[in-house]
């Protein structure tokens, strides 16, 4: 004889209290992420501040490659309105602007060409020429130039600069702090970085973020009270975290 044994259940009232209780839990974590995004908003508000001021900074570093750094803007996508205009549909995720400065002292041979044009039996032409090419890592630096000459007088010169300069630019977050930083780096020497600036765009402002708490329809697979698997279909409160959004 097959026995059957009933199965223990939950009525509304008995539920009642685990609905509270879950509910309670779902607010405290949703007023924990408020409390976290307040305090975010006002460091970056005050780093904001703090690169307002900054001046740029000139160095070398370990790898022998001219570095400037400076603090740079974390702004809002409403916050660049009155600066320049914006694509909303296609954000900038950063923008930037540098002056840079190139003081160098070239030391390079020079020869001395006649052209072998005879004038008369006293004078000829003569030309200077000089010619240098250097590489620096990855930038690198071509001069030609040519003086003519045309006894003691010296004509105007010709002079062709060519310069192929690398400089790599990046944006760094400091995660603890917020604090943003513009840094500049190049292997071409002589070069001094005068001005520079730098906005990191609001990432969540170029994803469209959904709110944490809410109520709605829900169908998925759930456990019940007694331990069973059991697919559902109802209404429900949900929780998502914004850092599980994307």
């Amino acid at each position: 004889m097959k026995s059957i044994v009933a199965e223990p259940t939950l009525n509304l009232r008995e539920a009642v209290p685990y609905m509270f209780c879950i509910f309670l839990a779902f607010m405290l974590l949703n007023k924990c992420e408020q409390e976290k995004e307040y305090h975010q908003e006002v460091q970056r508000i005050e780093n904001n501040n703090v690169a307002l001021l900054d001046t740029i900074r000139n160095y070398m570093d370990d790898d022998g490659l001219y570095v400037a750094d400076i603090r740079a803007l974390n702004l809002k996508l409403d916050e660049l309105a009155d600066s320049i205009s914006v694509d909303r549909s296609q954000p900038p995720v950063t923008i930037t602007n540098q002056t840079t400065e190139i003081r160098e002292t070239i030391e390079v041979p020079a020869f001395i060409y006649d052209t072998i044009t005879i004038v008369n039996t006293d004078t000829f032409y003569k030309q200077i020429y000089v010619e240098q090419t250097d590489t620096f890592g990855k930038s690198n630096r071509s001069i030609e130039v040519t003086i003519p000459t045309d006894g003691v007088v010296v004509a105007d010169a010709i002079i062709n600069l060519e310069q192929d300069i690398w400089v790599e630019n990046t944006i760094e977050q400091n995660n603890k702090t917020g604090e943003v930083f513009f840094r500049m780096r190049t292997d071409y020497p002589g070069v001094t970085f005068n001005n520079a600036s730098a906005i990191l765009v609001d990432p969540k402002q170029l994803v469209k973020v959904r709110k944490s708490f809410g109520v709605g329809f829900q169908t998925g697979i759930g456990i019940t009270t007694t331990g069973q698997t059991r697919h559902y279909i109802g209404v429900g409160i949900h929780y998502s975290p914004k850092f599980l959004q994307w």
